[in-house]
C-alpha cells in the first residue's frame, strides 16, 4: 500500500522523477508502439456516429501488444476547441467503440487524435483528419482533395508492400443480391493462421474518398515513392517520424481519474466511495490536501455514480461521520503543436460527398412519411439495473399480519435488533457471539443511505423484502458465501448490510439523492451497429431500408478452430457495395481484403 501511495504522489508532484528512472523495457515497448484505426467510412454527417476499430501495434513487427492499456480519445476543431473525448480500454492490442457527431457541427475538418491520459498531447499515439459535413449547409462542388488520396491499387507498387502476398480471401454467397435477400460471406486465412480483424460493408460511392488503408503500416515513409503519397499528418503517424517522450509511462495500464473535494471534514476521517452499479468499494488516495486520485481500473466502463462517506480513521468498522462532496479535476490540454494544416482548409464537397449528402436527405424526406425503420427491434431500458437481492432475505407478502418495517425486522429477520429511542428508529446487526457497533449501511433497490430513520419508515405496504448481509462467523458453507458477499462492501459492509427491496411501480424515496451523487463515464463501452434481420412479414414492408453501411463488425477472430462468416440483409438502395476487411495477424501479418458486391432494384 505505501508503494502505491507514493506512485500515485510521484505522478502528481514529480513527474520528471518517473521519466529519469524509466528508461527500461516498459520504455522501450511504450515508444516502439504504433496504432491504426479503421473507420467504418472516410467522412461523416453532424448526427451520424463514428464507428472504428482501433490496432496497437509494435512498430518494427507489427505484433499486437499484449497486455492492458488505456488511452484517451479527443476530438477536436481547428479552433482547438474539444468536440468529444473519451478513454477507452486496449486489450491485447484491440479495441473498438463508437463517437457519436454533434448534429450542430459546423462543416470542416476535424482531428481525431490518441493519446494516453495525463500526457501532453505532442506525445501522441495516432492522428487523423477527418471530414465532418453539416448536410444543412450550402458548399459548393469541387474536385476531391488532394489530402484524401485513392490509392487501393497503386499502394500495390509501393515498397514494402509489392512483395506481400494477399493472405485474405473474401468469398460471398452470391455476386448480386436482391432487396432484402440475406447476404453470407466467408472470410479465410491460410491454416493455422490467426489473428483479429474488422469488416465494414458499405456503399462504393464512399471509395470516392478513400484514404490510405492498414497495408500503410507496412510502407517505409523513407521511400519516395511512399512519402509522395502521404500527407503531412499521415508522416507523422510513423514512430521514427515522432519520437516520445513519456511521463508517465508505468500508469498506462491504470485507469486513473482525479478529484478535488469540496467540502471540509474532520481531519480524523478518512473518504471511501461506493459504486451502486457495480456494488464496489474503492479507496481513494490523497495526493495534495484535498486532492485526491482514484483508480478505476477494475471498474466496468459506462457511466457510473460515486457515493463517498468518511469514517473515523483507522477504526474498522467505525460508525460513518456524514456524506462527503467531491468533483473531477480537469485540466486543459496544449493542442498548439499538433493542430495540422489540413484542419484549417476550408472544406469543399467532393463528387462522392455531394452524392451522399443529397442521398440523405432524401433519405429523411422518404423517411418522415413512414417514421422510424421499426424492422430494426431495440432493447426495451433495463430499469432495475440497481437492484440486488441477498443471500438471506425474506418475502413481505409470506408475513402479511406485519404493520410497520421495524415490526417486519424484530419478529421475521433473524440477527438484528430494532428499537424505539424517544420516537427515533435505531438499528444494529447481530452475529454469531456478538453484535456490529454501529447502525448497518443500507440499500433501498440498490441506492445507499446511512439514513437508518428514514428507511425504517418507508410503508409496509411498499416493501416487496427485506435481506441481510453479513458475516455469520462460522465455518459453515452458508457462512463463507455470506462472508464473500460482504467482502466485495469493504468499508461500507464494516457493520453488515441492510437490503430494502420495494414492489414494482414504488417511488424510491431516496432516488433524488442517487440523481444527485458524482458520476462518470470510466471508459467507452463498445455498442453494437443496429442492422434489420428481416422475417417473411418484414420482407415485404413498406418502411424503407436506405442503409449507407450494410454491415460494421470491429471483432472479427479468426482462429485455428475455423475461419469466420458473417451474415446481415441486403438494404432497398440499388447499386455497388465494397466488403472491407483490415486486421492483423497473430504473428504480425497484414490483413487485408476488399470484395465488391451489387443489389438490384427488386421487385
Amino acid at each position: 500500500m505505501r508503494k502505491l501511495i507514493a506512485f500515485f504522489i510521484l505522478i502528481f508532484t514529480s513527474p520528471s522523477l518517473l521519466a529519469q528512472d524509466q528508461v527500461d523495457f516498459v520504455q522501450d515497448q511504450a515508444q516502439n508502439q504504433e496504432i491504426y484505426v479503421h473507420f467504418d467510412r472516410p467522412f461523416y454527417l453532424g448526427g451520424e456516429t463514428i464507428w472504428f476499430s482501433l490496432y496497437n501495434y509494435r512498430a518494427d513487427n507489427h505484433q499486437l501488444i499484449f497486455g492492458r492499456r488505456f488511452m484517451q480519445l479527443t476530438l477536436v476543431d481547428k479552433n482547438k476547441q474539444v468536440v468529444k473525448k473519451e478513454r477507452i480500454r486496449v486489450v491485447d492490442g484491440k479495441t473498438w467503440g463508437q463517437l457519436t457527431i454533434p448534429d450542430n457541427l459546423t462543416t470542416g475538418n476535424y482531428l481525431f487524435l490518441v493519446t494516453y491520459p495525463f500526457e501532453a498531447a505532442d506525445n501522441f499515439l495516432y492522428r487523423k483528419v477527418i471530414p465532418i459535413y453539416n448536410p444543412n449547409d450550402e458548399l459548393p462542388t469541387s474536385a476531391p482533395l488532394d489530402v484524401f488520396v485513392d490509392l487501393p491499387d497503386k499502394m500495390m507498387e509501393f515498397k514494402g508492400i509489392s512483395t506481400k502476398e494477399e493472405i485474405l480471401t473474401i468469398t460471398p454467397d452470391k455476386s448480386s443480391y436482391e432487396r432484402r435477400e440475406p447476404i453470407t460471406i466467408s472470410l479465410n486465412l491460410p491454416d493455422e493462421l490467426t489473428g483479429k480483424a474488422s469488416i465494414v460493408v458499405r456503399e462504393k460511392t464512399f471509395s470516392g474518398s478513400q484514404g490510405l488503408d492498414i497495408r500503410t503500416i507496412a510502407m517505409d515513409p523513407g521511400d519516395s515513392s511512399v512519402d509522395s503519397h502521404l500527407s503531412a499528418v499521415e508522416r507523422t503517424n510513423f514512430r521514427e517520424n515522432k519520437p516520445l517522450n513519456w511521463r508517465l509511462v508505468d500508469s498506462h495500464g491504470l485507469l486513473l481519474y482525479e478529484l478535488i473535494q469540496t467540502d471540509s471534514a474532520p481531519e480524523s476521517s478518512i473518504p471511501y466511495v461506493y459504486i451502486p452499479e457495480d456494488r464496489m468499494t474503492h479507496g481513494i488516495f490523497e495526493v495534495r490536501p484535498k486532492q485526491f486520485v482514484f483508480d478505476a481500473t477494475d471498474v466496468s466502463g459506462d457511466e457510473k455514480s460515486l457515493y463517498f462517506s468518511s469514517f473515523t480513521f483507522g477504526t474498522f468498522g467505525a460508525e460513518s461521520q456524514g456524506e462527503q462532496r467531491f468533483d473531477w479535476i480537469y485540466r486543459a490540454t496544449n493542442y498548439n503543436n499538433i493542430i495540422p494544416k489540413e484542419l484549417n482548409r476550408t472544406l469543399e464537397l467532393s463528387p462522392s460527398v455531394a452524392q451522399y449528402i443529397q442521398k440523405r436527405r432524401l433519405r429523411t424526406e422518404v423517411l418522415s412519411s413512414y417514421g422510424s425503420n421499426l424492422v430494426i427491434e431495440t432493447k426495451e431500458e433495463d430499469v432495475s439495473g440497481l437492484q440486488y437481492r441477498p443471500a438471506i432475505w425474506k418475502k413481505a407478502d409470506d408475513y402479511t399480519e406485519m404493520s410497520s418495517l421495524p415490526e417486519f425486522l424484530r419478529e421475521i429477520v433473524l440477527g438484528l435488533r430494532v428499537w424505539d429511542r424517544r420516537n427515533k428508529y435505531d438499528l444494529r446487526l447481530n452475529f454469531v457471539g456478538g453484535r456490529y457497533p454501529y447502525a448497518p449501511f443500507y440499500l433501498v433497490n440498490g441506492v445507499p443511505t446511512w439514513d437508518t430513520q428514514r428507511v425504517l419508515e418507508i410503508p409496509m405496504k411498499d416493501i416487496f423484502g427485506v435481506g441481510v448481509i453479513k458475516d455469520l462467523q462460522t465455518e459453515t458453507g452458508q457462512a463463507r458465501d455470506a462472508r464473500a458477499e460482504l467482502e466485495r462492501f469493504g468499508y461500507f459492509g464494516s457493520n453488515g448490510i441492510l437490503s430494502v427491496e420495494l414492489r414494482p411501480g414504488v417511488a424510491n424515496p431516496f432516488q433524488s439523492e442517487y440523481n444527485n451523487l458524482l458520476k462518470r463515464q470510466f471508459y467507452l463501452e463498445a455498442q453494437s451497429l443496429q442492422i434489420p434481420e428481416y422475417t417473411l412479414e418484414t420482407q415485404k414492408s413498406f418502411i424503407p431500408d436506405f442503409r449507407p453501411v450494410l454491415y460494421w463488425n470491429p471483432n472479427v477472430v479468426f482462429a485455428k478452430e475455423g475461419n469466420p462468416k458473417i451474415s446481415f440483409f441486403a438494404s432497398d438502395d440499388s447499386g455497388e457495395y465494397e466488403v472491407i476487411v483490415e486486421g492483423i495477424g497473430k504473428n504480425g501479418e497484414i490483413i487485408y481484403g476488399k470484395k465488391i458486391i451489387s443489389i438490384g432494384k427488386g421487385s
